[in-house]
């Protein structure tokens, strides 16, 4: 997935995140039979994917748990995800 393609979550609607889903569990099996190479090559890809959208990441979960901005509980989003 390439920077156009990533999609903020707060945009999505619960029918795409449902279809997103079904997609997913569609390919499980592909999951399953691919090289342990090709494996450690897309969960890479997609750790440097989450890392570029982390501050947005956190800041969502903040906003909807209602943390206030300096709170220490701050550190728990980050840590948590």
């Amino acid at each position: 997935m390439n920077q156009q393609e990533i999609v903020r979550a707060n945009d999505w609607s619960a029918e795409a995140f449902d279809t997103a889903l079904g997609e997913l569990s569609a390919q499980k099996h592909v999951w399953a039979r691919l090289p342990v190479e090709e494996r450690i090559a897309l969960l890479q890809a997609t750790k440097d994917s989450l890392l570029a959208i982390a501050d947005d990441w956190v800041e969502t979960a903040e906003r909807g748990k209602q943390i206030p901005v300096g709170s220490p509980l701050e550190g728990e989003e980050w840590r948590s995800g």
